[in-house]
Order: structure tokens, then C-alpha cells, then sequence
């Protein structure tokens, strides 16, 4: 994959390459440190085999591994306990022409300790984070649906929070879920304003690979969402022929910001968004759009950027480059830095 220009149909892409769990995403802890997937050659890759749970500092430089993952194995991070401790994991176990047979969650502490299997279960996992409680929201597909349930570290409960979902994202305080109606609603089921067509399994890229398509800002008062070949927003009302919105919880509006784009992510302080779009020049190019002035602006200098994610000290970007080699850097608001280097050849 170069970048994403080739129409950023990022789904088909992840779908051909057999990796449901979706890209290798670092993932930003409470005190500035990142877990992220390396190899087995202590490289990151966008989708690696077996590998391990590395601990990244603040400032790039590579801590050391925490967690293996067999060859056997994938595995990806995807969230840091509240308290900056643990970290949380998804782990598949792979059988005959690399199958998933087994979905693991397992929690991993970062000083050394351990790691504890918090769930094993032979029914998909898509997805999962820690709520404020320290207790594990997680996305399940059961049957022919999927549903939100929550879990207690030592399994005592198991309940389920929203039994039909699409996806479900958290603040600090509380978590929203995506339902299979295509409606929002909070943590007590109350509807949002937003509501997106999801007959006919429209919303099946945003199901499987969240991180690409949803995102909600640190507030809960936004969401940008990427709405993908026929999927259409019924509400708030807008141009169907449009594809990367931002909505507006709060005003109940829904402003188009690029076609095609993927990735939304939004700053700590949830005043601006980023996101990759295609340039009318066929370029990709990262945007960031301050969202109160309701001004977009090019971050300019990356070329091939596969995703980006927002950290406390920037944005983090995965370039790849040649031979399937990638690299990260991050732009802290007025230049481009390597991230981490990669080891030597």
C-alpha cells in the first residue's frame, strides 16, 4: 500500500491483506509514553506478525519490549488503563492459512509484571477500551451481530451494554455507542443527533475498522465520521454525495470536510481535527482544521502517510517508504521529527 492515494479505500485494502484486526496503531498512555506492535526485528510495521508489545517514551526513544507475541499470533494495542499502569491488548491465535481461531484481551503491566488474560473467547473481538472504572468495554461479534459489553478485570461480571452496535468510542468520563440503526446514543441508551444509513451492511468497513472511519473528540461534543461508498448521514441533514463530516452534538449540524478522506482525529484539547485527504492534484495531504474558526490548513513536507494519530505533544504520522519499510515522525506544531528511528539493516 503507498500511502493512501489509490482512491483511500483503506477497507479493501486491509480486507485483501487477511488482517482483521485492522492497522498497527501506537497508542498514547495518561503520561506522554506510547505502546505500540514491533516485529520480530524490532521494526514497526503496518501490519506485523507475531512481534511484541514495546513501550515507546514521550520523546520517541524505545524503552523495550513488554509483552511477546508469538509467531503463531497477532496481536495489536489498544488502550492504557486510567491509571497508566496497564496496558490493553488484543491478541488472535492463528490457525491453518493464518485463520483466526481464538480473540484474547489481555492486560499488561508495564512494570514488568505479568500479563493477565482478561478474556479467551472464539467469538470475534473487534475492539476494546478501558472505561473510568477500570472496568473493559468491548465490541464482540455474536451470531450475526455485534454488541457492546462490559467486564470487570477479574471476569466477576460480564454484562451486556448495548446488545446490537457498529462501534462505540469513550471520553474520560463516559462512552457513546454506535448502534446498528445507524443512531448514537450515550451510555444510558439516550439518542444523539447523529444517524447514519446502515442498512445492508453499509456499515460494515466502520464495524471492523473503527479507528479509520469514527472518531470522537475528548469533549463528546464532536464526531468525525467517514461514511463510505452508499453509506449515507440521515441526520443531521447534509449533501449525501459528500463523504468526511464533522458533526456537531451539541449544535445538532454536520459540516463536509473532504472527499475522500480517512483517519479523523482530533487534538487533546478537541479544538481541531486531522485527518488524510486527497488532494484535487491526486496528492495525499494531512489537514488540520481548527474546528471553532472553521479553517483547514495543509501540514505540507510528508508524502505516503498511511495514518495519523493525535498525541499531547502532536501529531503522529506513519509514512511508508520503499521495500514495505515505514517510519513515524510527528509534527509539533511547527515541524516535521523523527518519532523513533528503526534499527540499522
Amino acid at each position: 500500500m503507498r500511502g493512501v492515494a489509490v482512491g483511500l479505500v483503506i477497507g479493501t485494502v486491509l480486507f485483501l491483506s487477511g488482517c482483521l484486526l485492522g492497522p498497527n496503531l501506537p497508542v498514547e498512555g495518561p503520561g506522554g509514553r506510547w505502546g505500540v506492535v514491533l516485529d520480530g526485528d524490532d521494526r514497526y510495521q503496518l501490519f506485523p506478525e507475531g512481534g511484541a508489545v514495546w513501550l515507546v517514551e514521550a520523546d520517541g526513544a524505545l524503552i523495550g519490549p513488554i509483552y511477546e507475541i508469538s509467531a503463531d499470533r497477532d496481536g495489536r494495542v489498544l488502550d492504557w488503563a486510567p491509571s497508566g499502569e496497564d496496558l490493553l491488548a488484543l491478541i488472535v491465535d492463528l490457525g491453518e492459512m493464518g485463520a483466526p481461531e481464538r480473540w484474547r484481551i489481555v492486560g499488561i503491566p508495564i512494570n514488568g509484571s505479568p500479563a493477565e488474560e482478561l478474556l479467551m473467547t472464539e467469538e470475534m473481538l473487534l475492539t476494546a477500551r478501558y472505561a473510568s472504572d477500570g472496568s473493559i468495554l468491548y465490541l464482540v461479534a455474536v451470531e450475526d451481530r455485534a454488541e457492546v459489553r462490559r467486564r470487570s478485570p477479574d471476569g466477576s461480571l460480564d454484562e451486556v451494554v448495548a446488545p446490537n452496535a457498529v462501534a462505540f468510542a469513550r471520553t474520560a468520563e463516559t462512552h457513546y455507542v454506535l448502534g446498528e440503526d445507524g443512531r448514537l446514543r450515550d451510555a444510558v441508551g439516550e439518542e444523539l443527533p447523529l444517524h447514519i444509513d446502515c442498512r445492508d451492511d453499509l456499515c460494515v468497513g466502520l464495524l471492523l475498522w473503527s479507528d479509520v472511519y469514527f472518531s470522537l473528540s475528548p469533549t463528546g461534543r464532536h464526531v468525525a465520521v467517514v461514511l463510505e461508498g452508499d453509506m449515507q448521514m440521515l441526520a443531521p441533514e447534509s449533501d449525501a454525495d459528500l463523504r468526511l463530516f464533522l458533526v456537531d452534538l451539541e449544535e445538532e449540524t454536520a459540516g463536509f470536510l473532504a472527499m475522500p478522506a480517512i483517519f479523523p482525529t482530533f487534538s487533546p484539547d478537541g479544538k481541531q481535527v486531522a485527518f488524510l485527504a486527497e488532494h484535487p492534484d491526486g496528492a495525499v495531504r494531512i489537514y488540520v482544521r481548527d474546528i471553532a474558526a472553521r479553517a483547514t490548513r495543509a501540514l505540507e513536507g510528508i508524502e505516503a502517510a498511511t495514518w495519523i494519530r493525535w498525541g499531547s505533544e502532536g501529531l503522529l504520522v506513519g509514512i511508508e517508504g520503499p521495500s514495505e519499510s515505514y517510519e513515524i515522525v510527528r509534527w509539533d506544531g511547527t515541524e516535521w521529527q523523527a518519532f523513533f528511528a528503526q534499527p540499522a539493516e
